[in-house]
């Protein structure tokens, strides 16, 4: 409420401010309305840039109020950053942030500057630009220290923490969030909370430390939702279902990225919408919901045509095609496929589409004529490396061309390619392009015959994966190094490389959290393992009772034999008086004993059984209970006879009763239970 009201003021004052008052109006408005409604803010953002930009044109440079006007056009494009964060396409270039922060350095504007600083080192990170980034936010922290903003300089720590564990710096990271901790106790509003706690979880996500993360996650969240900041839920949601997903948390990942969408569509965070519909039709995918899956992908498609972003829309029609092969969905994967290229071919290669492209090559739908003109289509984006190179797509771009080349046959060019690559990667230190690099040329030298070069990469791609822990691209290192093996003539080895990668295979089968191999089994074998589990269960309840019974038989069997073993003195004593006795006392007397045994009999078996009835059934005489409690406790444990087969004259002797008694039971449950004179009583209380 209190923000609808600030948001009607704000509205209310641009509208009769004018000049300079209205593009300070309007900015304010701007990052208000932002995290709410990006498409509205966008629209004012652009009119506060254009407005800006006016007044400074028309002002003198020599005017007392230049620095004034110079200030609010900053204002006005770290504004139009700012709506531009969740909407249309993001680009690789932050034009109006660099602008932003060169204006708020000219005008000395220390505030300003410093979450200008943030969100573009925010910005370079993301694009993959580690040291750009790391200098933007070391100045942007320096900066919040003299300030002494204390929540900004939480998050900013948490920046640096993440930027270090993605250059290996481990220890300095640990540093920076243990120093981000302490300052959490100086966040007190919910969006100072809410900032601080997504802040906090980047650098354990970033880490693979999930759990962790998805802790944070939820905590930032709940501070999100109660100041109905749709944007900061947006984005945590997209974090957590993936950090979900990581952990092989299939059903808590797709009910926080159906979260996440409501939210983004809510907030009019288009690009983020359409985000979450490309991954909720993979998982539709996942779960061989086909249905779902093209709703959502028809959603995708619209949004990313409305927007005009057909790179976008090429990058789902290729993960569509990726996944349909994967779920053996052949003719539908190549179909995908094919619509990706074509929207592909016609545009200015991206990074997104070379890495889509890389991934799609390995697909058997291209005729030769689609590689030549794929290769074309690389060969021109090497012409825009200048934007490929400092986030390593240069060298992705490079191993697409060496693929291309190989089936092309153009071996020469391929190497080329593929030492290009490895070049490049090796100056960016990335490790996993080095050892894609290394395995592309040595799968390029196996070709030619050159195995014993190749063997040579090989071992050097080993050494990376084994002391980096990239065990993701082992299966494929051992696959290769077993043809390289066989080719050679080195059977032992090969054999060596076959037993590595059937360990390496059962242990990643085995590890599900870590595994996207076992993550991708189909519904189908869910059920399959859930039925297992509740027959075996089943199994196991029966032996459980089984073993009660035969625990209660025996215990049945030793009183009868504690009760005799006091009574059989007795009996012996007069039996062996029995031979001074006339016939006629003979005869009582024999009588006379066996109705003792007969008494001693039945009372220890009457006992026994209802202490059988009350434990092992249970579970039966509990449900029969709740189901039909219209029942009194002696007609429950008749049931419970019946359900085990006891005759009416043993029911009679266990609840010591008469057989006209036990009728009028049977004639009352029956009534109870509403059954027909012709039911099998005892039929139908084996199946409740």
């Amino acid at each position: 409420m209190q923000r609808l009201e600030r948001l009607e003021k704000l509205r209310h004052k641009v509208s009769y401010a004018s000049g300079r008052r209205k593009i300070a109006a309007l900015a304010e408005l701007v990052y208000t309305l932002a995290p709410y409604d990006s498409r509205e803010a966008q629209a004012l953002a652009d009119e506060t840039k254009q407005h800006a930009r006016e007044l400074l044109n028309k002002t003198d440079t020599g005017s007392a109020k230049i620095r004034e006007y110079k200030l609010l056009l900053a204002q006005a494009l770290a504004a139009y950053a700012e709506s531009r964060k969740l909407t249309g396409v993001p680009t690789g270039e932050p034009a109006e942030l660099l602008e932003a922060v060169h204006l708020f350095e000219e005008c000395n504007a220390p505030r300003e500057l410093c979450l200008a600083l943030e969100e573009l080192g925010q910005h370079h990170r993301q694009f993959g630009r580690l040291t750009e980034s790391m200098q933007a936010i070391e100045r942007a922290h320096h900066l919040s220290e003299l300030l002494k903003q204390q929540p900004t300089r939480l998050r900013l720590l948490c920046a640096r923490a993440t930027i270090n564990i993605r250059q290996g710096n481990t220890d300095d990271a640990q540093q920076y969030q243990d120093e981000a901790l302490d300052l959490l106790s100086e966040c007190k509003s919910d969006a100072e909370l809410a900032y601080a706690h997504m802040a906090l979880a980047e650098p354990h996500y970033v880490a693979r430390n999930y759990k962790e993360a998805i802790k944070h996650y939820r905590i930032s969240q709940q501070h999100a939702a109660a100041i109905d900041d749709r944007r900061t839920q947006a984005v945590v949601c997209w974090q957590m279902g993936f950090s979900h997903l990581f952990l092989g948390e299939l059903d808590e990942q797709i009910e926080v990225l159906l979260a996440g969408l409501e939210q983004s569509r809510l907030g009019g965070f288009a690009w983020v919408e359409a985000g979450y519909c490309v991954e909720l039709g993979s998982r539709s995918l996942y779960y061989g919901d086909f249905n779902n899956l093209t709703e959502f992908l028809q959603r995708a498609e619209s949004i990313y045509l409305q927007l005009g972003d057909m790179h976008s829309l090429a990058v789902v029609y290729g993960d569509l095609g990726i996944t349909c092969l994967e779920f053996n969905e052949i003719e539908k994967g190549h179909e995908a496929l094919r619509k990706s290229v074509h929207i592909m071919l016609k545009l200015e290669p991206l990074p997104k589409n070379i890495v889509t492209l890389t991934n799609m090559l390995t697909a058997e739908c291209w005729t030769e004529d689609d590689y030549r003109r794929l290769h074309e289509y690389l060969v021109r984006a090497l012409e825009f490396k200048h934007k490929f190179t400092r986030t390593g797509y240069h060298a992705q771009t490079c191993l697409s061309i060496a693929i291309v080349c190989k089936q092309l046959r153009m071996y020469k060019e391929a190497i080329e390619a593929a030492e290009t690559a490895l070049e490049v990667a090796r100056n960016l230190q990335l490790r996993y392009l080095i050892v894609n690099a290394l395995h592309m040329k040595a799968e390029l030298l196996h070709d030619e015959g050159r195995h014993s070069e190749a063997l040579g990469l090989m071992n050097e791609a080993e050494q990376i994966c084994i002391s980096f822990k990239l065990e993701g691209h082992l299966k494929t290192h051992y696959e290769l190094l077993m043809e390289i093996h066989k080719a050679m003539g080195a059977y032992k080895s090969a054999l060596d490389c076959a037993a590595e990668l059937k360990q390496l295979t059962e242990a990643r089968y085995s590890r599900r959290n870590n595994d996207i191999v076992a993550r991708k089994i189909n519904q189908r074998e869910f059920e399959r393992l859930r039925r297992e589990r509740d027959t075996a269960q089943s199994a196991l309840d029966t032996s459980l009772k089984a073993h009660k019974n035969a625990e209660l038989q025996l215990q049945s069997a030793n009183t009868k034999l504690e009760r005799l073993q006091l009574l059989i003195p007795s009996w012996a004593s007069r039996l062996r008086g029995m031979h001074s006795l006339a016939p006629p006392d003979l005869l009582n007397s024999v009588k006379s004993i066996s109705i003792e045994i007969d008494d001693v009999m039945a009372a220890v078996d009457s006992n026994n059984t209802a202490a059988d009835i009350d434990q092992v059934e249970h579970d039966f005489l509990h449900s029969l209970s709740e189901r039909f409690p219209a029942l009194s406790e002696t007609e429950r444990k008749v049931c419970a006879l019946i359900r085990r087969g006891t005759v009416s004259k043993d029911i009679c002797r266990i609840m010591n009763v008469s057989p006209r008694t036990v009728e009028t039971y049977r004639y009352r449950i029956r009534r109870k239970l509403e059954l027909e004179g012709g039911s099998d009583l005892a039929k139908m209380l084996s199946e409740l």
